[in-house]
């Protein structure tokens, strides 16, 4: 089972990551050089006692990319942060924040190794964030042309309703403006 590290604060070009108890300090120390052997991360100071890991990566990179890039060698990354556009629409008595279970985080890593497997091999051009929703659209356009007139199983504007919700659920948590 992978090793679950808590990202505990985060701002451009800095990320702060802690190996939850139990753990030793030379268990710290070999994350440590882990994630120093991936090439979107500078340097990484170590704290084996507090069991911090400070990773300073170039600021023009996302950090979702960084998360996955840890993700692909083995590591669950649970935010202990919440996106900035969540902070701002919670209200002080929204709803209780319940974490996600073992088996959701599981799940979360499969589909991030996934995403990483087809970000790589299509040199960044793609990712699954990209992919499902195109999907959906590409079946929109499919159900559209082949049953016009009935419209008899899933409706082509409920598969444009899909397509677009999931690109812009996938997508929420954008680290940096769009480079066009």
């Amino acid at each position: 089972m992978a090793r679950t590290l808590h990202l505990e604060h985060h701002v451009k070009g800095r990320a702060r990551l802690r190996l939850p108890q139990p753990r030793t300090p030379e268990e710290v120390a070999e994350i440590g050089r882990h994630l120093e052997a991936i090439k979107r991360v500078r340097t990484v100071e170590v704290n084996p006692t507090t069991g911090s890991l400070l990773l300073h990566v170039d600021p023009a990179d996302p950090l979702e990319m960084v998360l996955e890039d840890i993700a692909g060698i083995g590591y669950l990354v649970h935010r202990l942060t919440a996106s900035r556009s969540r902070k701002r629409a919670a209200s002080p008595k929204g709803p209780p924040q319940v974490p996600h279970s073992q088996g959701s985080w599981q799940v979360r890593y499969v589909l991030a190794t996934m995403n990483k497997k087809v970000h790589d091999a299509t040199d960044g051009r793609a990712d699954l964030r990209v992919l499902v929703p195109a999907a959906l659209g590409v079946l929109a356009a499919r159900q559209l042309l082949k049953d016009a007139r009935s419209l008899s199983q899933a409706p082509w504007y409920v598969l444009v309703y899909y397509a677009f919700d999931s690109f812009y659920k996938l997508n929420d948590e954008m680290t940096e403006p769009a480079r066009l």
